[in-house]
């Protein structure tokens, strides 16, 4: 039994002392009654039944506390089990209510990791968006065949990409060959413009030379790149992109910077 339980076990023993007692006083009677009948002085009768009925009273007392001494301790378990049961219920609700906080934030975080899945989606969907609208604007536009100026009109988006794809690509300058950049004033995807560019343009007031290389897109389409020159330092091209776009040869010149255009084919097309 608990030490909260002291009490009730204190009861419990003084009911118990006091049918000890009766018990006692029991014995005392009967003690006295033999001592009397030896002595030859017998009880009348109405002694003898009120003695019986004293002895039976003590024996029916003795007999009831020691049924409600029985039942009290019943009880007395009977309550510590239930105070025990509801100390473990608490303990479960208790319990139940750390998980169900722990499953609360293991929900709070599955939320917040799938509205950062959402964001990465909806910034890679921006960033495919972005590449769909420069392949776009890398492909060849459909002019009119006997126009030679659509070349120029073909290359104002280009060259605006290719302003900022140059500073992206480009390796620092101490760590490759310094001669591996472009001046480029236009391009063609067809024989047929480049020919009428070339005749429109030519070079004979020029203060640069016209150079023509055949390279690739990012499609793997083969292109013609024309420019003022080409495997050329940084600043000697930044000085004739500048000049392209001075003189209004092409407004939209551009530096292009690359190890593989090869050879200038300039000669292929006179």
């Amino acid at each position: 039994m608990p030490n909260s339980d002291g009490k009730h076990e204190a009861a419990i023993q003084s009911l118990e002392l006091q049918k000890k007692q009766l018990e006692y006083e029991k014995l005392k009677i009967e003690v006295e009654a033999l001592k009397n009948g030896k002595q030859g002085s017998p009880l009348s009768w109405f002694d003898g039944r009120w003695f019986q009925a004293c002895i039976a009273g003590i024996v029916a007392g003795a007999l009831i506390w020691a049924f409600a001494i029985d039942h009290i301790k019943k009880l007395y378990e009977l309550q510590y089990e239930q105070r025990q049961a509801q100390i473990k219920l608490e303990s479960e609700i208790k319990q139940h209510k750390v998980a169900k906080s722990d499953l609360e934030k293991q929900v709070a975080e599955h939320q917040k990791e799938n509205e950062r899945l959402k964001l990465v989606a909806k910034q890679t969907e921006t960033t495919l968006n972005e590449l769909r609208v420069q392949a776009t604007l890398l492909s060849p536009l459909v002019d009119e065949a006997n126009n030679p100026k659509s070349l120029q009109s073909t290359n104002v988006s280009v060259a605006a990409l290719s302003n900022s794809l140059v500073d992206i690509s480009a390796i620092n300058d101490n760590q490759v060959s310094q001669h591996n950049w472009f001046p480029v004033i236009a391009s063609a995807y067809r024989e047929t413009d480049l020919l009428n560019y070339l005749a429109e343009v030519g070079d004979a007031d020029l203060e640069y030379k016209i150079a023509v290389y055949k390279t690739t897109d990012k499609k793997g389409t083969f292109v013609w790149a024309i420019t003022l020159g080409g495997d050329l330092e940084k600043t000697e091209a930044e000085a004739r992109v500048a000049y392209a776009r001075a003189s209004e040869l092409s407004p939209d010149a551009y530096l292009w910077k690359s190890e593989k255009w090869g050879e200038n084919i300039i000669d292929d097309f006179r």
